[in-house]
């Protein structure tokens, strides 16, 4: 149903907290998603190194989000950067990114040798 309808604006003044406050009726389990996401805490990773996938995000010092929480915010400007990009690489319709668990994975290979 929301895939449906137009385009959200794209300006500094949009509002949207605004916005799920006004349609969040008509998008029930949209709105509970987006509630979840608008309502993640500020993080204590670097912004110049927040999507740098050349090294870990979190460490046992920088640990104050969920590794599931980054996960969402890493995939969710992945999804931001191919719809501006308009480009989508798929695997028989279904993105695929890197997790940050497969990160901890080479690190802790690296960390035993």
């Amino acid at each position: 149903m929301y895939l449906e309808e137009s385009l959200l604006p794209r300006a500094r003044d949009f509002d949207i907290l605004n916005w799920w406050k006004t349609n969040e009726v008509k998008f029930l389990t949209l709105q509970k998603m987006a509630r979840d996401i608008l309502a993640i805490p500020v993080s204590t990773i670097a912004s110049e190194s927040a999507f740098n996938y050349s090294g870990k995000l979190i460490n046992l010092h920088r640990n104050k989000l969920y590794h599931t929480i980054v996960e969402a915010l890493m995939c969710s400007r992945r999804w931001l950067w191919n719809e501006a990009n308009d480009t989508c690489s798929t695997s028989h319709g279904i993105q695929t990114y890197p997790s940050i668990l497969d990160e901890e994975d080479d690190q802790d290979d690296r960390d035993s040798k």
